[in-house]
């Protein structure tokens, strides 16, 4: 299933610790902050690995879906050793065994869907000039800048990911080290958002549903689709805004979300606010899942 994509959601976003953040480095160094080259300057920065984020979000996923009663494997006992998992055949059926978080974030038997960038300042940042007493290196209160991609996804991942964000913008779930202690508190911003069909050419009255409607793989697949993807997976109604355009060129066809702060709210954050908004439209399609695969408690 990873060899075509049939949708993708990216989502550039900005991570903003709201408490001392620390990111070990590599090769154990304790007190270091990871680092690596800025991507734009080429200089030695301050950044946060996309396995970092990852991890977070893959932690506040198995919380979620604890809490909806969901399966979610354990780092004891994950989805690769189930037997289940073992003996299936093929791409769809592997998929069909995995739990909720491994469809999403991967296992040892099937690529994430989830792939996310390492995130960076706007501009470089000494490593040195975050060192605080007895050499710690900690950030606080800095942007740090990234992009999400949801590669063949379903609208109840992308309710889930509504959920997932939630618990992370509450503290209730944290990113780094030292979480114990308080540290690792952030707020997750969002300031982009594209959707992409490729290989989709879409006739006119298509092209209004696709700009006015989030399309989830099973829709596009169909209802016979091996790998049990839910269908129908476009809502009844209108879960875009008015302001998304659609564009279709090079085999890709595209639904693009932005919104500009107008004069009346100039300091407000409303790209941020219409993309929150699209996500958490999909828990509607979230709760339609968790009804359907809730295992008995």
């Amino acid at each position: 299933m990873h060899r075509v994509t049939c949708n993708e959601m990216r989502l550039d976003f900005s991570v903003i610790p709201v408490s001392p953040l620390f990111i070990p480095g590599d090769q154990g160094e304790s007190r270091r902050f990871a680092r690596a080259v800025h991507p734009g300057s080429g200089q030695v920065s301050l950044y946060i690995p996309a396995s970092a984020l990852k991890g977070t979000l893959r932690r506040a996923a198995e919380d979620v879906l604890e809490g909806a009663g969901l399966d979610c494997c354990t780092r004891e006992n994950p989805c690769s050793a189930r037997d289940v998992v073992k003996s299936a055949r093929g791409a769809a059926e592997i998929y069909r065994a995995l739990c909720p978080a491994c469809r999403l974030f991967g296992s040892q038997a099937m690529r994430s869907h989830v792939i996310l960038t390492d995130a960076f300042p706007a501009e470089a940042v000494d490593p040195a000039a975050s060192r605080r007493n007895e050499g710690d290196e900690t950030v606080i209160d800095l942007p740090f800048y990234g992009t999400l991609s949801l590669r063949n996804f379903e609208r109840w991942q992308v309710g889930l990911f509504s959920l997932i964000m939630s618990r992370i913008n509450l503290a209730e779930v944290q990113l780094g080290a030292n979480r114990s202690a308080g540290m690792g508190c952030i707020t997750v911003r969002y300031s982009h958002v594209s959707l992409l069909y490729p290989g989709l050419e879409p006739n006119h009255k298509q092209q209004e549903l696709l700009r006015t409607r989030l399309h989830g793989v099973g829709q596009l697949m169909g209802s016979d689709n091996p790998y049990g993807f839910v269908y129908p997976d476009a809502a009844d109604t209108q879960d875009l805004p008015d302001s998304a355009e659609f564009d279709m060129g090079m085999g890709v066809s595209a639904v693009t979300i932005t919104a500009e702060a107008t004069d009346e709210e100039p300091d407000n954050d409303p790209a941020h606010s219409l993309i929150d908004n699209i996500l958490t439209s999909q828990a509607l399609a979230w709760g339609s899942y968790v009804r359907a695969q809730k295992v008995p408690r």
